[in-house]
Formats: structure tokens, sequence, C-alpha cells
């Protein structure tokens, strides 16, 4: 979805393609287009012009926070009305003393305050930072909505860093705390453990290429494809990932997309050629490295498995003599 940011149209059959596949992406099962605009702003409500045509393709049809948020809004206040409840339940407990009350207290904490949050950070994360990245285009304090949309963009985003900050400090100390953060992620070196940490950092620079940097699609491709190609370097030297195999596939899926997109650029036809080799050149060694590790990892893991099966069995011969 973000690489459909990129401002470079699509020829025929393949714009047709993309906007269906978008549409099917963006289906907001709880129409707050049709609602939450009204109850944010009410009925006197100017209208906002998107950033270009392919922000508006890609369904942020306006520079206004809380029309891009849409259904994030609704599971922030979701989050935040829990947070309420888990406060007063707290406050009956201390005061009533009811075993089981307590209990339930003791059973939300992890859940409330890190497992939830974090799980939320890491769905929601692309959609409030994109919102927020375009609502900052447009900071004004001339009327009430625009004063709410700049204040609540500016703390949105203070508090997503803020969060980010956090997590990272106290990842070094406790990993069992945050356990959510690693989910699908093998810890086995420290790069392997901040890879979703990582993968936001990514996100949000590649977002604020496609927010600022819009009107410039030829720098907008090499940025994101620099950033591909480091995140493939990532997967092989660190392999962080349990599904590392299609994490890899899939980044080599970008850079193909994005090479694809290189001959749609407004350029010389020799210069397009013999970067598109040079480019799928580091592919193909990317590829072929990714090969032979696995490889190597695989005879690895054999060996060990025998070893520990011959041991295990001269243990047992060992019992059976004994």
């Amino acid at each position: 979805m973000i690489l459909s940011l990129i401002s470079l149209p699509m020829p025929g059959l393949a714009q047709l393609l993309q906007s269906a596949i978008l549409n099917l992406i963006q289906l907001d099962i709880l129409f707050t287009d049709k609602w939450l605009p009204r109850l944010i702003y009410g009925d006197d409500r100017t209208q906002s012009e998107p950033l270009n045509d392919f922000f508006e393709s890609n369904g942020y049809e306006s520079v206004r926070l809380v029309d891009n948020m849409g259904s994030s809004v609704v599971y922030l206040w979701m989050l935040f009305s829990a947070y309420g409840v888990y406060i007063i339940l707290s406050i009956f407990s201390n005061r009533v003393k009811v075993e089981r009350l307590a209990t339930l207290k003791r059973q939300l904490y992890p859940k409330m305050f890190w497992q939830w949050p974090i799980r939320f950070l890491l769905q929601q994360f692309a959609p409030l930072l994109t919102a927020v990245l375009i609502q900052t285009t447009n900071l004004s304090v001339n009327t009430n909505p625009e004063k709410f949309d700049s204040l609540a963009c500016v703390t949105i985003l203070i508090i997503l860093c803020g969060i980010i900050i956090f997590l990272y400090n106290i990842s070094k100390d406790d990993t069992e705390t945050i356990s959510t953060l690693y989910e699908g992620v093998r810890k086995e070196s420290r790069i392997s453990g901040l890879w979703n940490l990582i993968v936001m950092a990514r996100w949000t620079v590649t977002l604020v290429v496609m927010v600022y940097l819009r009107e410039l699609p030829q720098i907008q491709i090499s940025l994101v494809y620099l950033l591909s190609i480091i995140d493939q370097i990532l997967l092989l030297e660190f392999n962080p990932l349990e599904a590392n195999k299609v994490a890899f596939f899939n980044e080599l899926m970008v850079s193909l997309y994005l090479y694809v997109m290189m001959t749609l650029c407004d350029d010389q036809s020799n210069q397009r050629e013999n970067i598109g080799i040079v480019l799928m050149g580091i592919d193909g060694t990317l590829a072929l490295k990714l090969k032979r590790k696995f490889k190597s990892r695989e005879q690895r893991r054999l060996r060990q498995g025998i070893s520990r099966r011959l041991l295990d069995s001269n243990q047992d011969h060992v019992l059976w003599i004994s």
C-alpha cells in the first residue's frame, strides 16, 4: 500500500488492478468517513483537498487528521476507555477488598499496559503516522477544527516518538514484559530483538519520503529501493524472523516493483537500462547469498540433530547397563 503512494501513474490495466486491490485493502467496516468527521468537526466543516491524486486514490482524500485516521480514532477511543474502566476497577477493588476483583486487576495489568498498546502500535503505526505527516503539511490555528487537528497531530507525533524510545530503552533489560513486541521474531541477536522497532523506523523514513518528496518520484523510488536493499541485507545477516524466507521474498518483490517503476520515469532509456542491470545484479547476488546461507544453516542443524540423537542413545545405553 505504501508503494502506491509514489507519485508516478501506472499504465492502463495496471492502474485498474491497483485501484481494485486498494479498495479491498482500505475497506472500513466501521464506515467512519460517514459519521466520524461530522462528530468531530460538526456541520460547519470546510472542505479540504488531498495532497495529490495518488494520495487521494489511496483513500487520503483530505489533509484533515481525523479524515485520514479513520477507524484508528475508534480503536484509540476504545483503548483509552478500557484504561478508564481499569482505573475505576482499581479504585473500587482497593476500597472493597474483594479477592476476585484484585485477581482480575492483576490479570488485566500486563495486557492493558503492555500487550494491547504494543499490539495496537504494531498494527496502527503506519496509518497513524501517515495521517499525522499529511496533517503536518497543513498546520493552522485559524479555526477551531484546524486548532484541534494541529494540536492532535503534534500530540500523537510526540507520543509515537516517546513510545518507540521507551520500548527501545526497556528492551535492553526486560524482554519478558514486552514479549508482544517479539512475536514472530528470533531473539538471537540485538538486531533480531529490535526488528519490529527497525521496521517502524523504516516505515517512518518511507512515509516521510512519500509525503515531503511527493513531487519527486525519481528520488522517492531511489530512496525506497535503498531501504529495501538495507532490509534484505539485515534479513540475510541476522535472520531475525521465524518466517525469514517469506520476508526476504517479499523484499525481492518490492525491489522488482521499484525496478519496473523506474522504467516509467521520464529519463533517458540508456540510463534506465544501465541502472536496471545494476539493481537486478544486486538482487541476484543477494538471492544467491540467501540460498547458500540457508543451505549451510540447514546442514548445521542436521549435524546438531545427529549429534544430539547420538548423545541421547549413548545415555540410554549407559542407563540400561547400570
